[in-house]
Formats: structure tokens, C-alpha cells, sequence
């Protein structure tokens, strides 16, 4: 009666263990291709982030000098524009200056007359 239960109780034994130890090996291949793919997917997408960041900054940066150089340009325009206003300012107050000295002259005369 032993013979009977011990055999299959063996038989049973060593095929669950003969069944584990390549499943064993089979889940842990399998475990090691899903990483893998795990891995190969995250680089995938920092790679996709990075490029979109690349390009937002190439886009920024040429935005920044586009602004760079009109402000440039608007310092140019407007330094001779200045330039040109001052220079204005100086005559008409050259002007006015020689307006008050012959105004004065002209009282001066008038009062003389009189």
C-alpha cells in the first residue's frame, strides 16, 4: 500500500520540481525581455523629450535674437532720432537766444527814443 501512494507521491514530486526549475528559467527570461522592452521604451521616450526640447529652445533662442537685433536696430533709429532732436533743440536755442538779444535790443532802441 506504501508502493501504491509513496510512487505517485514521488513521481508527482519530481515533476513539479523538474517542471519549476524550467519555468524558472522560462519566467525569468521572460522577466528580463519585459525590462528589456521596459527600458528600451523609456529611452524611446526621453529621447522624444528631449528632441521637443531641442526644439523649443532652438525655437527660443531664435526668438531672443530676432528680439536682439530689433532692439538693436530700435536703438540705432532712435539714438540718431535723438541725436537729430538735440540738435534741433541747440539751434532753437540759438535762435531764441538771438530773439531775446534783439528784443532787448529793440526795447533798449525804443526806450532811447522816447
Amino acid at each position: 500500500m506504501l508502493e501504491k501512494f509513496a510512487l505517485p507521491v514521488l513521481v508527482t514530486f519530481f515533476t513539479v520540481l523538474i517542471t519549476w526549475f524550467f519555468a524558472r528559467k522560462k519566467n525569468k527570461a521572460e522577466t528580463i525581455s519585459v525590462v528589456k522592452t521596459n527600458d528600451s521604451t523609456e529611452i524611446e521616450n526621453l529621447l522624444k523629450m528631449v528632441k521637443e526640447w531641442r526644439e523649443t529652445a532652438t525655437n527660443w533662442k531664435d526668438l531672443a535674437d530676432s528680439y536682439q537685433k530689433e532692439l538693436i536696430e530700435c536703438r540705432k533709429i532712435n539714438g540718431t532720432k535723438l541725436e537729430e532732436l538735440y540738435k534741433e533743440i541747440r539751434g532753437l536755442k540759438t535762435q531764441l537766444s538771438k530773439s531775446n538779444k534783439r528784443i532787448l535790443e529793440l526795447e533798449k532802441h525804443d526806450g532811447q527814443q522816447a
